[in-house]
């Protein structure tokens, strides 16, 4: 069977989730604090709602759990202001590596071998 080649060529977006107990914790470290939601929850009902609307819309899209620490760690090591830029390439460089990881992980059903 091959792959279908499609579905490789379709971008996919990845929306940065955050945990309640880290948010105080990335809006004090961040660049541009005004630019975050003052509350956990008023960015997490946006945050949401976006998430819905591009999966309703047919966008191909997935939640990358954050770390708050380690994007202050990755920040600093790729010497990027921890802004709305900076989180956006941090989300997308995990969503890199997490797929990555998956296309290297063997399938669980392989192909038989022909015989011969």
């Amino acid at each position: 069977m091959k792959p279908d080649k499609g579905k490789f060529l379709r971008p996919l977006m990845g929306v940065g989730w955050y945990r309640r107990d880290q948010w105080q914790q990335l809006r004090e470290a961040a660049a541009d604090p005004t630019e975050l939601e003052a509350r956990w929850e008023d960015w997490q009902k946006e945050a949401a709602a976006t998430f819905e609307g591009m999966v309703r819309a047919g966008t191909p899209v997935e939640r990358v759990d954050v770390d708050v620490t380690d994007l202050i760690l990755w920040c600093r090591a790729t010497k990027r202001p921890l802004d709305k830029s900076g989180r956006a390439r941090y989300i997308s460089e995990k969503l890199k590596a997490r797929h990555l990881q998956r296309a290297h992980r063997p399938s669980k059903d392989p192909d038989p071998l022909p015989e011969g």
